[in-house]
């Protein structure tokens, strides 16, 4: 859902997939504007986030724990923000909902391996699931499998994640 006239906060690091992909590759093809900061610091990102007009911004759910964890979270600027995603670690099922209730705005969490060239599932933005990390992209094969045995399980059985994908 990226187009141009879209303001992104870049706040991970271009040396990582995600910020490499989300930050730097998708936001030059499509021409939108991106704000970066160096490192984390929840006051200079609200300040950049207000100043900007930043409509998109895909962070680590650890820097969501932080804000929110702040007496002035309401003040921090996420009522002008249309999309909010991440990865690097699970999404808090209730800090998900928390922002979902307050703000009206759906954490996507997606899932990718920072060592290879893309991101391999994401959440659909119309409809994301709570701690979890989405569906596999196109031309990417994922199971969960047995750790010892290397058998594939069933739904809700917990497992290693083994993929298969031009990216890897």
């Amino acid at each position: 859902n990226t187009t141009a006239g879209v303001t992104s906060l870049a706040s991970v690091p271009m040396f990582h997939i995600t910020g490499l992909l989300y930050y730097v590759l998708i936001n030059i093809y499509i021409g939108t504007t991106t704000i970066l900061i160096n490192r984390w610091e929840r006051q200079l990102a609200s300040r950049l986030i207000k100043k900007y007009a930043v409509t998109h911004w895909t962070c680590i759910p650890t820097m969501i724990a932080d804000i929110m964890g702040n007496d002035s979270y309401r003040d921090f600027g996420f009522q002008q923000l249309r999309y909010i995603s991440g990865g690097g670690t699970g999404m808090p099922k209730a800090l998900a909902e928390k922002l979902q209730a307050e703000f009206e705005l759906n954490f996507i969490e997606g899932y990718g391996l920072t060592e290879t060239v893309a991101s391999t599932h994401v959440n659909p933005p119309e409809r994301p699931k709570h701690q979890c990390l989405g569906i596999p992209l196109s031309a990417v094969i994922s199971l969960v499998v047995d750790q010892d045995t290397q058998k594939p399980l069933g739904p809700n059985e917990m497992g290693e994640i083994v993929i298969s994908s031009p990216t890897v």
